[in-house]
């Protein structure tokens, strides 16, 4: 019997946003697969979440990213890759984004 590897759960494109230096909202994403699931970033896309403030655990087949954003200087949405690994060793990869909003400094405000 041949299985087929992870089939991503999550849509691809954007999984979220958050305001610079606000605390990122667990962000889950899932894949099912052959039992049990883990996640990684992709090769090549290293560090990717950690420029965005984000971190990968693990947890009941699912991947959750958490942390805090980080502030880049003006609203950037930023892509990054990963890829599910199912029981068998068999692996997809998918592509998500996130939005870090950063607001107007120095502004005034009329009444």
């Amino acid at each position: 019997l041949i299985s087929d590897g992870p089939n991503w759960q999550t849509a691809i494109g954007s999984v979220g946003s958050a305001n610079a230096g606000a605390t990122w909202s667990s962000i889950v994403l899932t894949a099912t697969g052959d039992l049990p699931m883990t996640y990684a970033e992709a090769p090549g896309t290293a560090n990717a979440l950690s420029v965005m403030g984000l971190s990968l655990a693990n947890s009941s087949n699912t991947a959750v990213l958490t942390g805090t954003a980080t502030t880049p200087a003006s609203t950037t949405s930023y892509n990054f890759t990963i890829r599910a690994t199912d029981n068998d060793s068999q692996s997809t990869d998918r592509t998500f984004s996130v939005t870090i909003n950063v607001g107007l400094t120095g502004g005034t405000q009329f009444n």
